[in-house]
């Protein structure tokens, strides 16, 4: 009888143990598979800066990382950036943005230099164009805390080059 229960529980943990493999070998199938023929051509073809890695973000419209003078650093859904003066860019996305988007615009703190740093968004287009300005095109200008001198308590905010920006489209 103690031969039938071992023998019994001996299969029964192989039965489980190959079951368990077939499971993991289906799982990690399914995650190496290809993309799908779409997928791959939306990819490949939407137009995005020349050389600048592409950011995998699934719900933004448009998405960039830029560093001090908005230098690209990573983009998505974004064609191109100027910078017509001091801390001022224009960022213009590949396509028309749905419903009047507004886009989040933070300082990316790692790749910027000085203190109270921020970064805008200017509806207005002022830099841009103005109301002549597509509505793929983005205003956005970065600042810096300048304090007049070491020990001053005073921080006036002055246009600045040396802050790099997160950009994000929703």
């Amino acid at each position: 009888m103690k031969n039938i229960i071992s023998t019994s529980r001996v299969l029964a943990a192989v039965s489980f143990g190959i079951a368990l493999f077939a499971i993991t070998d289906a799982v990690v199938a399914q995650q190496n598979e290809p993309a799908s023929t779409a997928q791959r051509a939306q990819e490949t073809q939407a137009p995005r800066i020349p050389g600048v890695p592409t950011y995998d973000s699934p719900y933004a419209q448009a998405i960039g990382l830029f560093g001090q003078n908005g230098a690209p650093i990573r983009a998505k859904g974004i064609s191109s950036i100027t910078h017509p003066a001091v801390g001022v860019y224009c960022i213009t996305v590949t396509d028309n943005p749905t419903n009047n988007s507004a886009p989040i615009v933070t300082v990316e703190w790692g790749r910027s230099l000085g203190v109270a740093l921020f970064a805008q968004f200017r509806d207005s287009k002022g830099d841009c164009g103005g109301s002549s300005a597509p509505r793929n095109v983005f205003n956005v200008r970065t600042y810096k805390g300048d304090s007049g001198g070491v020990g001053s308590s005073l921080q006036v905010p002055v246009l600045s080059n040396r802050v790099a920006f997160l950009f994000v489209l929703p």
